[in-house]
């Protein structure tokens, strides 16, 4: 529903309405209209799903990879290429983690009084 709403917003829309329209509609086509839905062919819903990536992306992010913190740049690359690859987020919440924990570890210094 992101790319959906983030296309809502570049074309125009302001209202909430055209989320519910596409989820009512998308229900009936799966209920009512599943076997004439089943005749998409995979090649075409592939194209609408790269077009609606290609849209929504945010392009100007890849200029920002050499101002950003290093760290967070391979999280997000580390990220893009988990989520084609296998689907799993878990590698972006763990290396997050680990940069976090070592930057945090920089901040802080723990010593013992004597007494």
């Amino acid at each position: 529903m992101i790319g959906q709403s983030m296309i809502n917003v570049k074309s125009g829309g302001r209202g909430r309405l055209l989320p519910f329209v596409a989820g009512f509609v998308l229900l009936i086509l799966v209920v009512f209209l599943g076997e004439w839905v089943a005749q998409i062919p995979m090649p075409a819903l592939v194209a609408v799903m790269i077009v609606v990536s290609a849209r929504t992306f945010s392009w100007s992010s890849l200029g920002n990879l050499r101002t950003h913190p290093r760290s967070s740049s391979v999280v997000m690359l580390a990220m893009m290429a988990a989520v084609v690859r296998t689907y799993n987020l878990a590698i972006g919440v763990l290396l997050s983690g680990i940069f976090f924990a070592a930057r945090i570890a920089h901040l802080f210094r723990v010593t013992t009084q004597p007494g």
